[in-house]
């Protein structure tokens, strides 16, 4: 696709929307400081949502043009209207990590007979898990109790002398900081990755297939400014934190810096970023075709 220019002079405007939490820490710095990321061509307006129900409408009714959204969430609205949206960047790999008060786990092999606390019943993140407990023939011998929130998991933790739960960044480096006994015993984006060859993708931007035709220009210097504003959330935590902070991502740029190194922050687009969705689209099929919309995106599905 080549890309669309505006006249001389002119500047587009790009409306973007993205969730509280990992999926926005790479965006901070544009969000920030739009000029240095983006430059004269394009101008920028950010929102901040606390769920993607609260984004979905904007997208259908064209009220934004980028998005920033789980990446099977990008599939199902895909699988409902093909010509809506495409996935532009992969933003945030694996968030999720099992963690452990008071019980010796050193390997995935040690939850057998273990009660593992976790969040996601239905959802990506007990795909995920079941995955990994599969891999290692584990799926009848560890008792998984999902509660409904992230943080009443990190409660029921905070709360016991001894637990082992599945609990996602920024919420893992939170329960440390109130709990330092609170150790992170396994990296389940790793233990998913030796399981199905393919990463977790947590997180994606996908924009607005009439906008992406009309201004292409415009999504590639979104594209390349977003990698920069990635980079500098990974490169630079401490600076970070307090963008990250003061967007109320997190309670305080502590939290936030030291939750970076966990939330797997990137940029990947291109052929890169369809290899990687579509190996885990393909293993949260296997796990439940409705997580993806009961069918698998074609080619289509990603913007170029």
């Amino acid at each position: 696709m080549q890309p669309s220019a505006p006249p001389s002079g002119a500047t587009t405007a790009i409306r973007v929307a993205s969730l509280k939490g990992p999926t926005t820490m790479g965006l901070v710095s544009m969000i920030s400081d739009p000029g240095t990321y983006l430059g004269n061509s394009v101008s920028a307006s950010f929102d901040m949502e606390g769920t993607a129900d609260a984004i979905t409408p904007k997208l259908v009714s064209g009220g934004i043009d980028v998005a920033f959204i789980p990446g099977n969430l990008a599939a199902v609205l895909y699988s409902k209207d093909p010509d809506m949206i495409q996935v532009a960047a992969i933003t945030t790999l694996n968030v999720l990590y099992v963690v452990t008060k008071g019980v010796d786990i050193e390997s995935v092999d040690d939850l057998a007979g273990q009660t593992v606390y976790s969040t996601g019943l239905g959802t990506t993140p007990q795909a995920v898990l079941d995955t990994v407990l599969a891999a290692h023939n584990l799926t009848t011998k560890v008792n998984v109790r999902y509660l409904s929130e992230a943080s009443e998991v990190a409660t029921r933790l905070a709360s016991s002398t001894q637990a082992i739960a599945v609990l996602p960044e920024p919420f893992v480096t939170a329960a440390i900081a109130k709990d330092p006994s609170i150790t992170v015993a396994i990296d389940l984006g790793v233990q998913f990755q030796a399981a199905t060859g393919s990463p977790v993708v947590t997180g994606v931007a996908v924009v607005r297939q009439q906008y992406a035709d009309e201004h292409s220009a415009a999504v590639q210097t979104f594209l390349a400014g977003l990698a920069r504003s990635a980079s500098h959330t990974v490169s630079s935590p401490d600076d970070a934190g307090v963008l990250i902070a003061d967007q109320g991502i997190t309670p305080t740029p502590q939290i936030a810096t030291a939750a970076i190194p966990r939330c797997s922050i990137t940029t990947i687009t291109g052929y890169s970023a369809q290899v990687a969705l579509d190996g885990y689209l393909a293993s949260l099929y296997r796990a439940n075709p409705a997580l993806v919309g009961g069918s698998l995106p074609d080619a289509e599905f990603y913007w170029s």
